[in-house]
């Protein structure tokens, strides 16, 4: 019986990052593409790093060539989405992604879409309620939400009632997985 070895480098083992991309079986060269992508769009939009990488892992486990498809029975439609931030075709159009297993434009299409939908939600002054168990503001969590459901949706459904974090996150279980992961990078930066 063969037993498979895997060497990591000396910095993966010594950064809890690296350490946490290898064990999702990402090589070093392309986690260290990942981070330097998530690290320039997040200053560029202003957004937090370790939501970047959070809704990323929750996503696409860090697979830049990852690929899903959903089928809708209401519509009859199929959709696809694509790479790290599973971006759909007219969000592929929308924001100018050439290629979309393309590291940087991926994840800068994903950033620059989470920023329009943060700003899209703050600005309809939709009174969340503050979220007292949650590390980021209400409309980062909305845009997060809308980001999953589409903005136009999350912002009705939030006029409807779903105003609080218990709400959208009983809604879209993935809003959770996204706020957990949020919560387990922030306390590997801490370390």
């Amino acid at each position: 019986m063969a037993v498979e070895v895997r060497l990591q480098s000396p910095k993966q083992t010594q950064n809890p990052l690296m350490e946490f991309y290898a064990e999702q079986k990402v090589t070093l060269e392309t986690a260290r593409k990942i981070e330097a992508a998530i690290q320039k769009y997040s200053r560029e939009f202003d957004l937090d790093p370790n939501l970047v990488r959070s809704i990323i892992f929750v996503e696409s486990t860090f697979k830049p060539h990852a690929q899903v498809k959903s089928y809708n029975p209401k519509t009859g439609k199929t959709k696809h989405f694509y790479g790290l931030f599973q971006l759909d075709d007219r969000i592929v159009k929308q924001y100018g992604v050439k290629n979309w297993n393309s590291i940087d434009e991926n994840i800068k299409a994903g950033c620059h879409m989470l920023k329009d939908i943060y700003d899209f939600m703050k600005d309809k002054d939709l009174k969340l309620r503050p979220f007292p168990n949650s590390p980021l503001d209400a409309n980062m969590v909305a845009a997060v939400y809308g980001r999953n459901v589409g903005q136009f949706g999350a912002v009705k459904k939030i006029h409807s009632g779903l105003n609080t974090l218990s709400k959208i996150t009983e809604a879209r279980p993935h809003v959770k997985k996204v706020l957990h992961q949020f919560e387990l990078f922030q306390k590997m930066h801490e370390v």
